[in-house]
């Protein structure tokens, strides 16, 4: 998996020790085998919505915007709470947010593949990146 469902495993687990809940308590709140919830945060297993929903249902405090993109803080002000959990209970919208990452991520992946092209087009042709780039040479190249 990328950085980006890397981030988010990293988020899961790190809410989950501050609720200081084992991976067996989550994993039970949400439907999952301790096994099943152990891959998530080894980010061998993608949190899809269904989780996310039962996991925001379960513990109201914590931030679907933390989880997801790393924004705020990772529970949200009381004041918060009935924003957020229209957020949790409308799962179209969170499920719109994840396809969205899912579409960022291929989308970087296809702008890496592109870039690697142009390298090789540029070397092929036995021109000097760095010369193009306007002096940089190749280890300050992406």
């Amino acid at each position: 998996m990328n950085d980006i469902t890397g981030g988010v495993a990293k988020r899961v687990q790190h809410v989950r020790v501050e609720l200081k809940k084992s991976q067996g308590e989550i994993a039970e709140k949400v439907g999952l085998t301790q096994s099943q919830w152990a891959k998530i945060e080894r980010n061998e297993r993608k949190l899809d919505i269904e989780t996310l929903v039962k996991l925001k249902t379960a513990f109201k405090s914590i931030s679907i915007e933390y989880i997801l993109f790393g924004k705020g803080s990772f529970f949200v002000q009381e004041n918060e709470m009935s924003v957020s959990s229209n957020v949790a209970e409308d799962g179209k919208t969170v499920k719109k947010l994840l396809s969205y990452t899912d579409y960022l991520e291929r989308e970087i992946e296809e702008y890496k593949l592109d870039i690697k092209t142009f390298e090789n087009a540029i070397k092929a042709k036995g021109l000097d990146i760095g010369e193009l780039l306007g002096g940089k040479g190749e280890a300050d190249v992406g």
